[in-house]
């Protein structure tokens, strides 16, 4: 029986928080008859459905990404939960949510009032909430009160806590100030003070506490968390009071609420709300006498006089079996001409999870871990760990984790002990679960930590070196790698490793071979914030006539449920926007994203890209696609894919995405992150975008920014300040010349090795020549001059007879370069017989420019080569004066009859 993972739960409302019951969905094993039960016009209202929704990705990510206001959202948030660690995700357990209460048979109604009376279903809905309330009223008040309790409870803890971090901390300065004017001795005073702070602990006087630490940096917090317990006390004790009725107003609001939200999503996008519906009815059943009783209601809520909308005989049949599995897995596995039934391909589709898979569901990182320390935290390093040692022991056959491995190589007891308490992978997202793994890893000698030198593994410095200490401590004995793999060896276990754990950032990728199994990959990423280990990804092998016989029903003319029905079986599949139909509207092409999987970093940069477009394609989709590509943003690891995706899409210009992306650039701290984004901004045409607001906050950002920047990524960031087109009205802007200005003073921090590019620039420069670039062209060729004087002749040379003949050319950089020329002309000495000759000769070469600026610079260096004529080499000044009598005639607007005169005397 495949068990999904389970877990404590957070009630997304301010004033309580609920413990969850663990509970397993039914096993696909049972699918059989599921939608074949179903008679014809009422096939989108099978169970199967409810695995098909369950299954693909469209829920889960409704929920971490939707705008809350969206009509599907508040649906699933009403029906499911998704808790901040992004793994914990099942239907509601929540106290004060109506849903909560509900059972198959609640269902068949809903959707039978839906079915009936469409957006009008409202009253029929209504009176069915009145119902489940008033025959429930004691097991509701029940709950509520249970749920306010440990709400109090812990939120009593949490004062607890705050009262011993500030005595512990001792005096705080405001007063310390208050005692020291008065004139009193601050050791006897705090003496009294933390006495008195103990007996209202004591006595759960928590106001005296308020009036005592007023000024200390946690009263906010303190007061903060009091006051959500006072309230939750004023409820419990309201509850208890009211005999048979429920006083809890959240729970009344949130009752109330679910009837215009169910409507309203309906009305929007019916398929999708029963979907939602029947999602719920999946994964709350744990056999399959729920669904039956699903059935059995709804066909007495909409079904004909004398009709039935189903077959008991067919959902009654035998589960599917491992033969089964066998049979569709040779059929799907070659071509295909009709697709199987709706379950059996579900049941495909988990079967290979199930009889196949190699690996477990990798764990996502979470936060508020409790460990051997006072203050919670990220475990970030503990779970990469964590989902390393769960592939390492994963054995699919029996579907638990192996403790004799960890025997075998001798490990630390208490990882013997938690992986056996913990063998199956039915409890891998428990938060008990985390926080004991945490506990296993944390205090280990010789490991660097943030918290405590005992908490939460430190990625600083080198965190693949830090993590292999962590594995020392595991696995004694076994001090790297290369270690762990030779002990491997030893039972048949192969892994190979690519990458240097020496290396910060680092990224391994660990290639294993198991006894009986083929090889898998795992990458570990160990970065200067954070850990991260990823799987392969994990869907049927060789599913290319699935997807093909799929794809070619999607394209043909089919009824809007057989569509999206495929649509959705076509994304369990291929897991790519492929599925994309080319007739789809913007809003099918919404819920098309949202069946993307986005589980691992890469695949949600691969959503921005789609999310962007679709954005710049059809800006009346703002305010439901910018939540959704900030909320990925802000989720993402920043690693090299991360600066990569999101220096994109600065790229951009669109406004509709200038929010998300200055909220994000304020959240950047990283050298090297600033560094890339800073590149990309300028290198963008941003200077030119309509809104001169926006600009100027870019540009603001990156002046902020700019010093952080490491000397290495400077030539980077000069090239592209060089490169950009200004106009005479940007270098006007304030901002503009204080980047200008750190353009100049950063010319000083240049290597040797690095000036060649920046030369290159300089000569090709863009920049208007006007009073407000002068300053900093001048300053640009001082430094040109500058570098060039002491540089290899031949070097030297190269850049000379560059600029002059790029200098000629007649395009919008010729006023930048003759005062290159110019100064070139005037500055750079001595030169040798032969340099001047090779400039010499470079002139003569010259095209005539068509423009006066242009002609007037040729000017100037004829006159400079004719001065120079008695300094060239007795060997090749005929042949130059010969040049110049060859091309007389074309120059008679350049060279004055004077200077041909100096050619006679010589």
């Amino acid at each position: 029986m495949i068990v999904k993972k389970r877990a404590i739960f957070q009630i997304p409302i301010s004033l309580i928080c609920l413990s969850s019951l663990l509970q397993a969905e039914v096993s696909p094993t049972q699918l059989q008859g599921m939608s074949t039960c179903m008679e014809q016009g009422y096939e989108h209202y099978s169970p199967a459905q409810g695995a098909l929704y369950w299954s693909a990705a469209i829920i889960r990510n409704t929920l971490e990404f939707r705008n809350n206001v969206a009509p599907l959202a508040q649906l699933a948030r009403e029906l499911f939960f998704l808790h901040h660690d992004k793994g914990t995700f099942d239907i509601t357990r929540s106290a004060t949510k109506i849903a909560f209460y509900y059972t198959p048979k609640d269902i068949g109604r809903i959707i039978g009032y839906l079915h009936q009376y469409k957006q009008n279903a409202s009253e029929a809905i209504n009176d069915l909430i009145e119902r489940i309330k008033k025959e429930k009223t004691n097991e509701i008040k029940a709950a509520i009160i249970k749920t306010l309790n440990k709400a109090i409870g812990r939120q009593t803890k949490i004062l607890l806590e705050l009262i011993d971090t500030i005595i512990a901390q001792g005096m705080w300065d405001s007063k310390k100030q208050s005692i020291s004017k008065a004139g009193k001795k601050l050791d006897i005073e705090w003496q009294r003070i933390a006495e008195n702070i103990g007996k209202a602990r004591d006595q759960r006087n928590w106001k005296k506490i308020l009036s005592i630490i007023q000024g200390h940096p946690l009263e906010g917090q303190f007061t903060r968390v009091f006051a959500i317990m006072s309230k939750n006390q004023m409820a419990l004790e309201k509850e208890s009071k009211e005999s048979g009725l429920i006083a809890f107003e959240h729970f009344h609001k949130d009752a109330h609420d679910f009837t215009s939200i169910i409507t309203q999503a309906y009305e929007h996008e019916p398929l999708i709300t029963t979907g939602f519906l029947l999602a719920w009815l999946w994964k709350y059943a744990n056999t399959k006498d729920a669904f039956i009783e699903y059935l059995q209601e709804l066909d007495l809520t909409i079904a004909k006089p004398g009709e039935h909308i189903f077959n008991m005989q067919r959902i009654a049949a035998q589960p599917f079996s491992y033969e089964d599995f066998k049979k569709l897995n040779t059929q799907l596995t070659n071509p295909i001409k009709q697709l199987p039934s709706l379950e059996e391909l579900i049941f495909y589709y988990y079967g290979y999870k199930l009889y196949m898979a190699q690996l477990p569901e990798p764990i996502s990182t979470s936060v508020g871990i409790k460990s051997i320390c006072q203050e919670v935290f990220s475990d970030c390093g503990e779970t990469a760990l964590r989902n390393f040692f769960n592939a390492l022991l994963y054995d699919p056959l029996t579907q638990t984790f192996d403790v004799e491995l960890l025997k075998k190589l001798h490990a630390y007891q208490p990882i013997i002990d938690f992986y056996t308490t913990y063998p199956t992978t039915e409890h891998v997202y428990n938060p008990e679960s985390r926080n004991d793994w945490a506990r296993v890893v944390s205090g280990l000698p010789n490991v660097r930590y943030n918290i405590e030198n005992k908490c939460e593994i430190s990625s600083k410095k080198s965190g693949c070196e830090n993590t292999q200490k962590v594995i020392q401590n595991l696995l004694p004995g076994i001090d790297s790698f290369a270690t762990l793999a030779q002990q491997l060896g030893q039972f048949g276990i192969m892994m190979k490793i690519e990458g240097t754990p020496s290396d910060n950032p680092c990224r391994l990728s660990l290639y294993i071979t198991k006894p009986h199994q083929a090889e898998f990959k795992i990458e570990w990423k160990f970065f200067n914030d954070n850990f991260l280990v990823e799987y392969p990804e994990q869907k049927p092998p060789e599913d290319t006539y699935i997807t093909l016989t799929l794809s070619d029903r999607i394209d043909k003319e089919t009824p809007p449920f057989k569509r999206w029905e495929s649509i959705l079986l076509l994304s369990l599949f291929i897991q790519d926007p492929m599925i994309l139909p080319s007739n789809a509207s913007p809003s099918e092409y919404i819920n098309i994203l949202l069946l993307l999987p986005t589980h691992t970093p890469i695949k949600k940069i691969a959503w921005t890209k789609h999310i962007t477009q679709l954005l710049k394609d059809n800006p009346d989709l703002e305010s439901e696609l910018k939540p959704i590509l900030l909320n990925i943003y802000t989720t993402l690891p920043k690693d090299e894919d991360y600066i990569r995706s999101f220096a994109e899409s600065i790229m951009i210009k669109y406004h509709a995405l200038f929010e998300t992306q200055i909220a994000l650039l304020k959240t950047t701290h990283d050298p090297l992150s600033i560094a890339c984004f800073t590149q990309k901004i300028l290198s963008s045409d941003i200077l030119h975008q309509s809104n001169p607001e926006h600009v100027q906050q870019l540009f603001g950002w990156i002046l902020d920014n700019i010093d952080k920047i490491e000397h290495t990524e400077t030539v980077t960031i000069l090239e592209s300040i060089l490169h950009i087109q200004f106009s005479e009205k940007n270098l006007k802007q304030p901002y503009i010349q204080k980047l200008l200005q750190w353009c100049t003073d950063s010319l000083k921090d240049i290597e040797p090795i690095h000036v060649a590019p920046v030369l290159d620039d300089i000569v090709d420069l863009t920049i208007p020549v006007n009073e407000d670039s002068l300053p900093f062209i001048t300053k640009l060729h001082d430094w040109f001059i500058q570098i060039l004087k002491p540089i290899h002749r031949l070097t030297r040379l190269k850049y000379i007879n560059n600029t002059i003949r790029y200098g000629l050319q007649d395009d919008s950089k010729l006023p930048q370069r003759k005062l290159l020329i110019d100064k070139i002309i005037k500055e750079i000495a001595p030169l040798s017989p032969y340099d001047r000759s090779s400039i010499a000769r470079r002139i003569i070469e010259a095209e005539i420019p068509s423009s006066d600026l242009g002609k007037k610079t040729l000017q100037e260096l004829y006159t400079w080569l004719f001065e120079n004529l008695n300094n060239l080499p007795k060997d090749q000044l005929g042949d130059i004066i010969r040049q110049l009598r060859q091309k007389q005639p074309q120059l008679k607007e350049i060279v004055p009859q004077d200077q041909w005169d100096r050619i006679k005397s010589l």
